[in-house]
């Protein structure tokens, strides 16, 4: 079974982004993708298989080993994209669900520390995305606890400041819901690529860094987003194409 998540693809139209369209693209990349990522952390099987049990887990295990071999094999025009980092399929990366509880803690930290600074990426990200989401009833605000799947925490944080008609108010639910949908013009990339980049100066030095999944995932992201930002201020038709397991809420047009 794939893992839950937010899948991001660097749009380029290459060969084969081409020949399958972005839809079957980003899934084709959601699964070999994630099945390379699941060989990386199970053992092989130990010993030959005699039970029904054992035979379902080295059939699993070969499944997975076919499909990080077509992923880790990529195309041949991998090597020379612009997107490339030397790897195959440099163009994609993803989120697992759910969020861990450092990450959400530590990003809305941030996020509300950063957000009043003029010109910064929060900034940007509240007045233009976070302010116009739904305060309450989204699925980030619903689906999450023990029981849900998209964030471990078993409730939004909160964050008010300000006074009478200067008054805000923001949650963390807002936040993770504003931050993955297709972005289309590069000032919107390269201000993700600097709020992610940020991101990680910020939460680098906390002693929870090294221990959350969620963090260490998204230091590929920023590397993504870099790679994506830098080719996209260079060369037309490219953006950041997502796949996204969350229920949709209205994102803004980029």
């Amino acid at each position: 079974m794939i893992q839950k998540g937010v899948d991001l693809v660097g749009w380029r139209t290459c060969g084969k982004q081409k020949e399958l369209g972005p839809k079957r693209f980003a899934l084709t990349l959601k699964k070999i993708g994630r099945m390379a990522a699941e060989l990386k952390e199970l053992p092989p099987p130990a010993g030959p298989a005699h039970t029904p049990d054992q035979r379902k887990r080295l059939q699993q295990y070969e499944e997975l080993k076919q499909g990080a071999a077509i992923f880790q094999q990529g195309t041949p025009e991998c090597r020379e994209c612009g997107l490339s980092n030397g790897q195959a399929y440099s163009c994609y990366t993803f989120i697992d669900y759910p969020i861990d509880a450092d990450t959400e803690r530590t990003l809305f930290e941030f996020f509300t520390a950063t957000m009043a600074q003029d010109g910064s990426p929060s900034a940007g990200i509240y007045r233009d995305i976070v302010s116009k989401v739904r305060a309450d009833g989204t699925a980030w605000h619903r689906d999450r606890g023990p029981s849900g799947s998209l964030a471990e925490l078993d409730s939004p944080i909160v964050k008010e400041s300000g006074f009478l008609m200067w008054k805000k108010r923001v949650d963390s639910a807002q936040l993770l819901s504003a931050l993955f949908f297709n972005q289309t013009r590069a000032t919107i990339i390269s201000i993700f690529a600097k709020f992610w980049e940020d991101f990680l100066e910020y939460a680098g030095n906390k002693p929870e860094f090294e221990g959350s999944k969620t963090m260490q995932q998204i230091v590929l992201l920023s590397e993504f987003y870099e790679r994506v930002s830098n080719f996209a201020s260079t060369a037309e038709g490219v953006y950041v194409l997502v796949e996204d397991d969350a229920p949709s809420e209205q994102k803004p047009k980029s």
